[in-house]
């Protein structure tokens, strides 16, 4: 099987899974227990928040462990109830964002505002800056989209929303760009940045929301002190073991080698007459590639997924709907849907030329018989 849907998920990185395996059997001590297999599972917890602070220049003290980006996304919007009733957010963010926004509109008497995007999927930074109040707004916008591969100017837009409203409170959810592109929360302006694991070679279930030094959220799930009292709940030891030693891997992948990948399997595949990339051209994750072939999207995913090869049609939370992309809408293209190819540390160039032959003749093939 090519792989090509790390986007989706990856791998788990074997020195990941050598790292987890002590702690489901000889280490499997609860760490708010005092004794000795209480505290050593402790220490490994604090040792895990350390190697995530350390991929976004964060401060261990920031760094809140959840199930996932999912649960991220929504400690970081609802915990605001009470304190805004305003949240400004993008047209293409993932459904997380948009569905709990949603919600705090219909049921918490939030004001929300969605912002579009242009024809590459960057967010129109006037309109975002138009949107912020007086009071205390809450401004989400993802860092890297997880379908197109698109990059928002992160940095800069934060600073906007500051210079607009000092008390608004700015939120990412850099799921995507963890692991792919360089993050510096000391240097961004960001009060919020949620986080996960399975998308940088860790496991499933575990995930993290930074929390800049100061800034207050309610907590959503309420029991025991766990978290600093922000996610009560035993702590899932293992997994968050295997996301602290997935960001220490993190630092040492190399991108150049992915990122021409990609570039060889897009040039490969715009030689389909009609063939499109969708997304930015050059301010685009390394390893992202989404492209339309004026094609049904599902009929390509399954010819070639017989074939050995896996891509996806975006987003592994809306794949009920391969044809109806919420991203690609937003940014103006109407098409049968894109095919989204994300490339990994653990695919080769081999595999990759394999993958575009085989995309290509499959796409030619399906065109023909229709």
């Amino acid at each position: 099987m090519i792989y090509l849907d790390n986007n989706a998920t990856t791998p788990v990185h074997p020195d990941v899974v050598n790292t987890m395996i002590p702690y489901f059997s000889e280490k499997y001590g609860n760490p708010s227990s005092v004794h000795m297999p209480g505290r050593e599972a402790k220490k490994a917890i604090e040792r895990a928040r350390e190697q995530v602070a350390a991929l976004i220049n964060a401060d261990p003290t920031e760094i809140y462990f959840t199930s996932g980006g999912t649960e991220a996304n929504n400690l970081a919007l609802r915990g605001m109830i009470g304190q805004s009733t305003h949240l400004v957010t993008g047209s293409t963010e993932h459904i997380s964002i948009l569905r709990t926004a949603g919600h705090l509109e219909s049921r918490q008497g939030f004001i929300v505002s969605v912002c579009p995007v242009d024809k590459y999927g960057v967010i129109d930074k006037e309109i975002v800056l138009k949107n912020i109040r007086k009071d205390i707004t809450v401004v989400s916008i993802m860092h890297a989209n997880n379908e197109t591969g698109t990059i928002n100017p992160i940095k800069d837009l934060a600073s906007a929303v500051k210079s607009v409203n000092g008390k608004a409170l700015f939120h990412c959810d850099a799921v995507q760009s963890l692991g792919k592109l360089k993050l510096n929360v000391k240097d961004s302006y960001i009060d919020m940045m949620s986080l996960s694991a399975h998308k940088v070679y860790g496991p499933k279930g575990i995930g993290a929301l930074y929390i800049r030094n100061g800034v207050k959220l309610n907590p959503q799930v309420t029991g025991g002190h766990q978290e600093n009292d922000l996610r009560a709940g035993t702590e899932n030891v293992p997994n968050i073991v295997g996301f602290g030693k997935a960001c220490e891997l993190a630092m040492d992948y190399k991108m150049t080698k992915i990122s021409q990948m990609r570039a060889d399997l897009m040039k490969k595949l715009l030689e389909i007459p009609g063939a499109t990339v969708n997304g930015h051209p050059t301010n685009v994750l390394p390893n992202t590639l989404n492209m339309s072939f004026r094609v049904s999207s599902d009929l390509i995913i399954m010819n070639v997924s017989t074939k050995g090869v896996s891509v996806s049609a975006g987003s592994a939370c809306e794949s009920d709907k391969p044809n109806d992309s919420h991203v690609l809408k937003a940014m103006g293209i109407e098409s049968n849907g894109g095919i989204r190819m994300s490339l990994g540390g653990f695919n080769t160039p081999d595999e990759i030329k394999s993958a575009g032959d085989i995309l290509s003749t499959t796409i030619k093939g399906i065109r023909n018989i229709l």
